[in-house]
């Protein structure tokens, strides 16, 4: 199902799975001016798929996903691609079994805010983490991006990753992590990694409140601003 511009999808109360063969329950693709409220959205234990997605929000503005609950996801809980632009997810829940991808993956998007939002086993081994900043290619971008006031609980994998290794994007940066609590003995907490063969915009990372991690925060060829508290 894609969402039309200018809607506001009351899913409180609705319990939503995905359809035999669907890349995705909903598609908020090329719309604008859309709120997604509620609803519960449950994997059902299907078989892992890296490339399919509860919601996906493709080249869209000004979307607003809040309120709801992402059980069980197949590969990411919500995903944004293409341009999307004006993003805010907040008050969501996140529960897996180690078995998914990551809760939110930010692919090609900029003037992002991910807040408040809660994560429980997330994600399988071998896999990114519950938030994941990672252009997958050089001329997508992950720019202007907020992840403050989460809450991230037990899984493999980070529990927030910035990552350019593989795209070497150069439109990379002015990314916040701030104010996030991280459990769970995970190897690394926090990672921030950059490309040898471009120079990231602004990286800060502070007041993060991160216990069990054998890293608390892990910087490789990226310039990170960060306090005592997170390392």
């Amino acid at each position: 199902m894609n969402v039309a511009s200018n809607t506001t999808l009351d899913l409180r109360g609705q319990y939503l799975t995905f359809e035999p063969g669907e890349r995705s329950i909903i598609d908020i693709a090329g719309s604008e001016n859309v709120t997604i409220l509620g609803g519960v959205f449950d994997g059902q234990g299907q078989e892992w798929n890296e490339g399919r997605h509860m919601i996906r929000v493709l080249g869209a503005v000004n979307v607003t996903i809040t309120d709801a609950e992402f059980r069980n996801p197949i590969g990411d809980g919500i995903y944004l691609d293409q341009g999307a632009a004006y993003v805010t997810i907040r008050n969501n829940r996140f529960f897996g079994s180690s078995q998914n991808r990551n809760g939110i993956s930010v692919v090609h998007a900029w003037n992002v805010w991910i807040l408040n939002n809660h994560f429980v086993g997330m994600t399988r081994p071998g896999m990114p983490g519950a938030i994941d900043l990672e252009p997958d290619t050089a001329d997508q971008a992950c720019w202007d991006i907020h992840v403050e006031r989460n809450i991230i609980e037990g899984g493999a994998g980070r529990g927030i990753q910035v990552y350019n290794e593989i795209a070497h994007a150069p439109q990379l940066g002015s990314i916040v992590i701030k104010r996030n609590v991280i459990t769970g003995s995970r190897d690394i907490a926090i990672a921030c990694q950059g490309s040898p063969n471009v120079t990231e915009g602004s990286v800060v990372v502070e007041q993060n409140e991160i216990t069990g991690a054998g890293t608390k925060l892990y910087v490789s060829q990226m310039q990170v601003t960060d306090d005592l508290r997170t390392r």
